[in-house]
This record gives C-alpha cells, structure tokens and sequence, in this order.
C-alpha cells in the first residue's frame, strides 16, 4: 500500500492542508490520487506529492506516513485484511490528529447483502468512530468497469453480464464525477453541521437495465456496416472466469501512474477485485435499491451528473464492434 499525499492551496481561512490517499496500488485509489485530468484535482492542487510505502501491520509506519496529515480519504484495500487494515489505519489516524476522512463506500452497503458489502459497512463504522470529523461516501457501479468488457464487445458483439435485461437496473457513476464529489467535501472542510458522520449515496443520471446500455453502446457506436451489440446473460461463475482471464495489456500498463483513466491497465485482477464486481452485480439483482438514482451529487457539487451516453462517446473508439457474429468466437 501507498500513500499519496498531496499539499494543497489555502482553505477559506487562508490555512494550507494535505490529503492522504491510501490503496494508491489499485485503480481506484490511482487514479483518485494522480488524476492530473481532473479540472477538480487541478483545482485544489498547489504543491508537489509524495508517496508513502507503508505497512498496514507496523504502526510506526502508518503513523509516519500520516505526520503532518490533515485529510485521510480512505479507499479499502483489496484484500482479505481489508477491515483489519482500515482499523490499523483509523487508529493511526487518531493517534496522529488527523482532521478528517472520507469513508469510500458502495451504494447498499448498510443492506449488507454479499461479504463486500457487509466488509464495506464495517470499515465506514470504524472510520466514522475512529476519525472525528469523517463521512460516508457510497458509490453505484463505475462506468469505466465497461471498459472491462470492451473487448468481449467489440470481438463478439455482446454484452455479458448476469443481470436480468428487463428487471436489473443499475445506475453508473462517471469516475470523473466520484472525484469531484470527494473534491467538493475537501473544500468544504467537513462542517461539522453540514458533514460530519453524514453519508452520501453518489450515483450517475440514469437508472439503466442491461438493454438500456446495449441499446446506449449501439446508438454511440454503430458503424456503416449496422452490426449490432446485443445483450446475453450469463451466470456468475462464467463472469468470474472470464474476468481472471484478463490479461495486462503491455502498452497499457506502462502509463500506469500517469494520469491514466483505464481500469484495464492494472490487471490482471486479484480474486478480491473479482468478487467485488460479481457482489455489486449481485447487490443489482438483489435489491431495488440498485435502481434507485440520487440526488447527493448535485448537493454536493452544484452539477449534473455526467450520463452513460457521455462515457461511450468519449470511449467510443473501445467500443465499436468489429466482429462479424456470424464467426465463431469463443464464449464466455
């Protein structure tokens, strides 16, 4: 694990803070930390960076890695530790004064419906406990994890996930989007009137069942030749093997660090990534909740969401099939 600690402008009363952002080994804590794209990041950005190495079991170095430390925003770490980190960390934290936190969360974690998301409920616990002036942000499926499945589209044609077409809804997020909600509560300094133990459910535009988003991925990127993406269900354990068998793309994983936005340049995935995409797929067919489009991110922020629609445009070029399905691809 790493910490990424960036060295911000002044605050409203003219005071400097840094924020800490942990997991920066994964995609999410990644691109969280170095998105250099970000008009948000950029924004609040004045200084240089520099990156921790830790050890979640030495509290010398969670401590040191917190020194000087006003903002903790806590991503969990894919790991079979992960609570036990988070307890490692919000206790550091505390130890060192730190001033704040934000819990990264999933949308239905406080249902506790899979072992994701009864492991993600605990670790908001501990951090709101533990952190004095600390919140909750829960988010719905990324729509950068379709860039996951950009090739089983563009080679086969299809969409293959375990939802139901009709009756499964999910409501993606635009990364973009999920930073500049974490980047709207930093400028705001966790008012204790407005944030504090306070949890924010951040979802994109649109609720969308699965033939939605075929029928999205083929309004944006049909070509002249009409073949068009369809949907197919599968079961979970076909989309458990399939996901293992991503491999890193080279090219890719050479930009990993810098400033890059694709998910797939940090594969291949540990069997915890795995279960997390399976468990909010199966948090989707489970309950209505999955559906349900909030209005948090526009409270935060003062914006709309980013749509589906934008995020296959800008991607389109990962898209466009260019498979004939009369071949004989292998299936999933």
């Amino acid at each position: 694990m790493s910490f990424f600690n960036l060295r911000r402008g002044r605050d409203e009363r003219g005071e400097r803070f840094t924020v800490a952002v942990n997991a920066t080994e994964s995609y999410c804590g990644n691109r969280t930390a170095f998105d250099r794209n970000s008009k948000h990041v950029r924004e609040l950005e004045k200084e240089g960076a520099e990156v921790r190495e830790v050890n979640y079991g030495d509290r010398n170095s969670l401590e040191h890695a917190l020194r000087d430390v006003d903002w903790l925003v806590h991503l969990p770490e894919s790991s079979r530790n992960a609570v036990r980190d988070a307890e490692e960390l919000s206790r550091a934290a505390r130890e060192k004064d730190v001033r704040g936190a934000i819990a990264l969360s999933l949308l239905g974690a406080d249902e506790e419906r899979t072992k994701t998301h009864r492991d993600y409920h605990k670790i908001e616990k501990i951090i709101q406990d533990e952190v004095q002036n600390s919140s909750v942000l829960r988010v719905s499926w990324m729509s950068e994890a379709f860039l996951l499945w950009s090739e089983n589209i563009r080679e086969k044609c299809e969409l293959d996930l375990n939802l139901d077409e009709k009756n499964d809804t999910i409501v993606p997020v635009d990364f973009e989007d999920f930073i500049c909600a974490i980047c709207a509560l930093i400028r705001r300094e966790f008012d204790d009137r407005i944030h504090h133990h306070n949890v924010y459910s951040i979802t994109g535009r649109d609720a969308l069942n699965p033939r939605d988003i075929v029928d999205i991925i083929n309004e944006t990127t049909n070509d002249r030749d009409k073949r068009r993406v369809r949907y197919r269900q599968v079961k979970r354990n076909d989309i458990r093997e399939y996901l293992r068998n991503l491999d890193e793309d080279e090219d890719r994983g050479r930009e990993r660090h810098r400033n890059e936005y694709d998910p797939r340049c940090f594969l291949p995935l540990n069997d915890r990534e795995i279960e997390k995409i399976l468990d909010i797929l199966e948090y989707a067919k489970e309950s209505d909740n999955a559906g349900r489009v909030t209005d948090d991110f526009r409270r935060l922020t003062g914006d709309e969401p980013r749509s589906v629609e934008d995020f296959f445009k800008n991607n389109r070029r990962d898209f466009e099939p260019r498979g004939d399905r009369r071949r004989s691809y292998a299936r999933l």
